[in-house]
């Protein structure tokens, strides 16, 4: 998960410095969130992106 939020540039402890809820508590709510989300589908389901030029 940690991956996800230094995407935007911010480490672990950045969102509690900007909401003043402890980090802790920010990285819960980011893990319950990400078990929320459904799987990521597989390899064959994805579509290959061609080039249209």
């Amino acid at each position: 998960m940690h991956q996800n939020v230094s995407l935007l540039s911010w480490d672990c402890v950045e969102p509690s410095r900007v909401t003043e809820i402890h980090h802790t508590t920010v990285m819960r709510w980011i893990r319950e969130a990400g078990h929320q989300l459904p799987d990521a589908p597989e390899a064959e389901e994805i579509p290959e992106i061609t080039d249209a030029g």
